[in-house]
């Protein structure tokens, strides 16, 4: 009996069909996987866009609070020119500054600094949110006080 030569690097027809089978199906788990992750990726993206929405909201909401305390011992809310800041150091020519009113003006979720604004008796807090551009239709603003009808 004569002993056939190995040849090595050639694989059976069935091989080469089996080893692309179980790389096409490995690839097909990993692709399923990514898609499974990327999946939670980005409800978990809206979870946190939601969560900083909602602590500006907060935070807008104690700004306020803050407000309505200064203009209730000062007689006015802060000019614009006096801003925020008023609420933490009592800005020149308030006599009746009872603050301060927060231990500091921190910044929105999204690292940009609140606007104020004061006209006329109202005033505008607002933040740029989460696209950080002023002036877009994502910008959450509380202004106050409401206006009283006229009797």
């Amino acid at each position: 009996m004569q002993d056939q030569p190995l040849e090595y690097g050639r694989a059976s027809a069935g091989r080469r069909r089996r080893v692309i089978l179980s790389l096409a199906l490995a690839a097909a788990v990993l692709l399923a996987a990514a898609g499974w992750q990327a999946a939670r990726w980005l409800r978990v993206q809206a979870r946190v866009r939601q969560a900083r929405i909602a602590a500006t909201k907060a935070d807008e909401a104690m700004l306020a609070m803050a407000l309505d305390l200064f203009a209730q011992d000062a007689g006015r809310y802060p000019t614009t020119a006096e801003g925020l800041a008023a609420l933490v150091q009592p800005p020149p020519g308030v006599s009746k500054w009872s603050g301060p009113y927060l231990k500091k003006v921190t910044a929105d979720p999204w690292g940009a600094a609140y606007t104020y604004s004061e006209a006329g008796g109202r005033y505008r807090v607002a933040s740029a949110g989460p696209d950080g551009k002023p002036a877009t239709g994502d910008d959450i603003v509380v202004a106050g006080p409401t206006p009283q009808p006229a009797r």
